[in-house]
């Protein structure tokens, strides 16, 4: 069994990590969180946990083999430097990873010094329209892979708990970034390993369509030209319904992606394959970090986690290049991926 220290205990740790880890027999030593009602909360489903008021004081001495970092983006570079310093060997972090590439780099020499595991949670990779797409393309169905589009649209940001800065992802000073970061970070790894390789140029224009998100940016354009083909993704915290939706074209058929099943084209043959799990029907879905902790990746699963390790790093150099290429009025720009993933 492993000893887990939750630091942060908002909504996507109570509603998804907690029932994974607890499916899965892991057990929760300690939680901390700024917000003492959080702390109540905590309390009453883990009443054996010790708290922390602070994630801070629950690194420097909670007795914890793997640490759960599931706060606002702008913690997470200090927490994971600081838990690698601290000694311990597993490190789970939310996404989006970290904002900077100069904090990608902070965190990968920490990680290299101390030898610590760290695994992005990219849980998207989980879901059962990655796997199933992901199988189509495999099978070779529609040939070989040319384009993508994918829409994610919301009507607005997801809040968080109102004891603690409820509008907290459209805060600069927490979030980083609007809406790039907190949906385009799961559509981009998507790209990547269905397309199975790296991004040559990418090309973006953001807006912000609703005051009420200033100052981030609430929709989003974006394009990418990988060797092999493009891809283009549309997001949107301005839509009137929840959605989620693309296609996928190979040079012999296609794919078209609902929200609860996709749809094989291949000249007259149609196939249409359901899937449980839509996009659109919770903000947390346990049964995927159910998955994804299930491979252990915090013992056993070391090479997924440097796979996922290695994949944040490209994906803090893409998101970097989407913002430079939106404030050159959509200027097709070069990721640095060299810099990002280096260690």
């Amino acid at each position: 069994m492993r000893r887990i220290a939750l630091a942060g205990f908002g909504s996507i740790a109570e509603h998804g990590h907690l029932p994974a880890l607890r499916a899965l027999g892991y057990e929760v030593v300690a939680v901390a969180d700024v917000t003492p009602e959080r702390l109540i909360r905590a309390q009453a489903l883990l009443p054996g946990a010790e708290l922390f008021s602070s994630p801070e004081a629950l690194i420097a001495s909670a007795q914890a083999e793997v640490l759960d970092i599931c706060a606002p983006p702008s913690t997470h570079a200090d927490w994971m430097v600081a838990a690698c310093e601290r000694g311990i060997p597993a490190i789970v972090c939310e996404k989006p990873f970290v904002l900077s590439i100069d904090d990608y780099a902070r965190v990968a020499a920490a990680r290299a010094r101390s030898g610590a595991t760290i695994l992005s949670v990219n849980n998207w990779m989980y879901s059962d329209l990655y796997q199933t797409v992901a199988g189509v393309l495999a099978s070779g169905r529609i040939g070989e892979l040319r384009s993508i589009r994918l829409h994610t649209a919301r009507t607005g940001a997801a809040r968080g708990h109102a004891g603690w800065s409820p509008q907290w992802r459209i805060d600069l000073a927490h979030a980083g970034g609007g809406i790039v970061l907190d949906h385009g970070w799961h559509q981009l790894y998507l790209l990547l390993n269905w397309f199975g390789s790296q991004v040559e140029s990418v090309s973006a224009r953001t807006r912000t369509a609703d005051p009420r998100h200033a100052p981030v940016e609430d929709e989003a354009d974006i394009e990418l030209h990988f060797p092999g083909g493009e891809a283009a993704l549309e997001l949107r915290w301005t839509a009137e319904d929840r959605s989620n939706g693309g296609d996928v074209r190979g040079t012999t058929g296609e794919i078209a992606i609902y929200d609860g099943s996709i749809v094989v084209h291949n000249g007259a043959i149609v196939e249409e394959i359901p899937f449980g799990g839509r996009l659109t029907e919770s903000s947390s879905h346990p049964d995927w970090f159910e998955s994804m902790f299930a491979v252990d990746i915090v013992d056993t699963g070391r090479d997924e986690a440097a796979r996922t390790f290695a994949e944040a790093g490209t994906l803090v150099s893409l998101v970097t290049a989407i913002y430079r290429s939106a404030r050159m009025d959509g200027a097709a720009c070069r990721p640095s991926l060299q810099v990002a993933c280096r260690e």
